[in-house]
């Protein structure tokens, strides 16, 4: 209204009102802060948060990918027809022969640094031992045609411990999430209160916003980009 225009200036600034807060919503220990020195320390705290999720998608990423790759080398097999191919009186010695051989070949295979893919014998042949209740830790000969043996190695313990790393590595991947967001929720809490918020009602807010948003990348966004196809 026009006859009041001359109260909204004060000192030639104009007058902003908001509504007070609750004196005992107002953190007064904190009401020194400025804006400049809040919005700095928010920054300085988005930065702490912003490692935790990097060395949280470190982690992941590594678990997932090492997880995969053992998967994979060892592919799905029809060990019935496998095994049906090592029929007769001399079937498990024949099958026992070229499972210890596909181990020789993948060894050599991963010395070199490359992929191993063990799609021939191996698997089936130590899977079959297992049903035998054969000892993992059992080792398996090779012999030439003098009766010497010229190779001896315990494949189907190489063979479990792989398949049990692979189902450990997946495992890793859900401990290591409830971990990380166990410390960013801990570590929001914490930092928050260091930012110097004037109220407490803010201060819930940003714990609230921290907490959703770190644990929203961190459960969500980073297992999206982990299990993503790239290429």
């Amino acid at each position: 209204m026009p006859e009041y225009s001359q109260y909204a200036t004060f000192l030639g600034s104009e007058i902003d009102v908001h509504q007070a807060s609750e004196p005992s919503d107002i953190i007064w220990e904190n009401r020194h802060f400025t804006p400049g020195q809040r919005f700095l320390r928010t920054m300085i705290v988005a930065f702490i948060i912003f490692l935790c999720l990097c060395v949280s998608f470190a982690l992941i990423f590594t678990a997932q990918k090492t997880s995969i790759a053992m998967k994979q080398k060892y592919p799905k097999q029809n060990c019935a027809e496998v095994g049906a191919d090592y029929s007769g009186s001399d079937g498990r010695q024949r099958w026992k022969t070229d499972a210890v051989n596909e181990y020789i070949i993948n060894n050599a295979i991963e010395e070199k640094g490359e992929v191993a893919l063990y799609t021939g014998p191996m698997q089936c042949f130590c899977n079959a031992e297992k049903k035998l209740h054969h000892k993992k830790s059992e080792y398996y000969e090779l012999k030439n045609d003098e009766g010497k043996v010229t190779y001896r190695e315990q494949i189907c313990l190489q063979y479990a411990l792989d398949k049990r790393n692979a189902k450990l590595l997946a495992l890793s991947v859900t401990v290591i999430i409830i971990v990380i967001n166990t410390v960013l929720k801990k570590l929001v809490l914490g930092l928050v209160g260091w930012i110097g918020e004037d109220t407490v009602s803010q201060q819930k807010g940003s714990v609230v916003k921290g907490c959703f948003l770190g644990q929203f990348f961190n459960t969500g966004f980073i297992i999206l980009i982990v299990n993503a196809n790239m290429k």
